[in-house]
């Protein structure tokens, strides 16, 4: 990141967690670098929030009273621009959608280091969307009724395979590299390259950024 300084919000009801990642930020931000507040429940985030103006918001799922996903629906109905990113030992697939459905912008769940906190944080705050890997693979996992392949189903002519579909859901909702994808679809990079120029091709587009573009017509983000 650049030199400005970052403003967080940290919402956990645990204080050894809220401290963990504390320490685990400023020790890729640096202090001068990073202004970190606390909520321990979603009625005090909703507090801070509307006196404070974050840079983004790292919300835990599971909260007492109004959870996480509550939350979050709150507050980006109030504050459509609010960078929450989803930060849960929750795996769940079902609570993971309702988090993103409420809108948070990323899910990653709290076993992640702090370099992909860091890279996690620095892309929510860039407008991209952040999934940690092991939540991307859940988000993958049931593309039979995912809403991209509906999307795709209004228009034939795309005729995209089930693997150039999962490869279009991490494309869309990563950053990762086409070598990473291959290796979490367990393909070699020449197979996931094939498959990145087959979508490009039925869809008629030529980047990565049309390819986002395109999911955001079809209502897929």
């Amino acid at each position: 990141m650049d030199s400005v300084k970052r403003k967080l919000l940290i919402v956990d009801d645990h204080i050894m967690i809220r401290d963990g990642i504390t320490v685990m930020l400023e020790s890729k931000f640096q202090k001068r670098k990073l202004i970190i507040h606390e909520a321990q429940s979603g009625e005090e985030a909703i507090e801070k929030v509307n006196n404070n103006q974050y840079d983004a918001v790292l919300m835990d799922f599971q909260l007492p009273k109004l959870n996480g996903a509550e939350t979050t629906q709150i507050l980006t109905q109030k504050y459509p621009d609010i960078k929450i990113l989803a930060l849960s030992n929750n795996d769940e697939y079902s609570n993971i959608m309702l988090m993103l459905k409420n809108g948070a912008v990323g899910y990653v769940l709290k076993n992640i280091t702090p370099v992909e906190l860091h890279k996690a944080i620095e892309t929510v705050i860039e407008g991209k969307l952040y999934y940690s890997s092991d939540v991307a693979v859940k988000l993958i996992g049931d593309v039979r009724m995912s809403r991209v392949q509906k999307a795709v189903a209004r228009d034939a002519n795309h005729k995209l395979s089930v693997m150039e579909m999962k490869v279009i859901k991490l494309m869309i909702s990563t950053d990762m590299p086409i070598a990473e994808i291959a290796n979490m679809l367990h393909i070699s990079p020449r197979t996931a390259s094939s498959h990145r120029t087959s979508i490009f091709t039925k869809l008629k587009i030529t980047n990565r950024a049309a390819l986002i573009r395109w999911a955001r017509d079809n209502k897929y983000v």
